[in-house]
């Protein structure tokens, strides 16, 4: 069965599925290109799960278990999709 096609924004959150058997990646779309490749590549900012996190030793994390955080990245975060696959 083919891949169910879906449309994708900017400003969208998407789910990108990890290598393992974990749960998936939670993503803010910041821009779209399409390439000669025929791949579409994504700007990403991620957002993180309370357990994703790394603090400092002995700080704890006050956060609801359904809490995401928002993560700003100083460099670009890029994924790359081929278009049969979005």
């Amino acid at each position: 069965m083919p891949p169910k096609m879906v449309a994708i924004s900017i400003g969208d959150c998407a789910l990108f599925k990890p290598p393992q058997d974990s749960p998936p990646f939670i993503g803010l779309i910041r821009w779209l290109t399409s390439r000669k490749d025929n791949n579409l590549h994504l700007g990403v900012n991620w957002l993180y799960r309370p357990a994703e996190l790394k603090l400092g030793k002995g700080s704890l994390l006050d956060s609801a278990p359904n809490e995401i955080f928002y993560f700003i990245s100083q460099g670009r975060d890029t994924c790359c999709l081929s278009t049969s696959s979005v």
